[in-house]
């Protein structure tokens, strides 16, 4: 399995385990349920580490993409850019869960107040990685880009095609 495969193969993990384990914190805390609420600090860990070997093998599925569609580079940098913000917001929710999860196990209760912070994080990290995701699916699935991206590439395109017949 070489980078581009893992990165599209892995890369739905994190998105999904982040927002499934945001939605069951959020009702844990409200609940004030104790082990939905290490469930889902312990799954938010696991997606942050999963997300370093997702975040790396960016680079190698750009390298193995960027040809095959014309002017690559307006649609992929923009992706590139925000899983490098989401990518830290990631790591600070894993962190963050971390740190509660150590605080839960050794006082045997559940600090509220600090859990809210990370319940936060976790809906900020949600966002951030649903919108990487939707520009990564963008990247080959011209369907599902917003029509003025669409125009602007189609339109360097031309401008590229015209170019060519010049140069004769």
């Amino acid at each position: 399995m070489d980078a581009t495969h893992f990165h599209l193969a892995f890369t739905h993990f994190p998105i999904i385990g982040i927002m499934l384990g945001t939605l069951i914190y959020i009702i844990s805390l409200l609940k004030k349920n104790k082990s939905g609420i290490i469930i889902s600090l312990l799954l938010f860990v696991g997606m942050a580490l999963l997300s370093v070997p997702v975040f790396l093998t960016g680079e190698g599925a750009e390298e193995s993409v960027e040809h095959l569609i014309p002017h690559a580079h307006l649609i992929i940098h923009p992706h590139e850019e925000l899983a490098e913000t989401a990518i830290w917001i990631v790591y600070l929710l894993g962190l963050l869960s971390l740190f509660n999860l150590v605080n839960i196990l050794r006082k045997k209760e559940v600090s509220y107040p600090l859990n809210w912070i990370n319940a936060l994080v976790a809906i900020i990290a949600t966002v951030l990685l649903m919108m990487v995701g939707k520009m990564g699916g963008e990247i080959r699935h011209s369907e599902i880009r917003d029509n003025d991206q669409q125009q602007a590439i189609e339109q360097l395109k031309d401008e590229h095609q015209s170019d060519g017949d010049h140069e004769d």
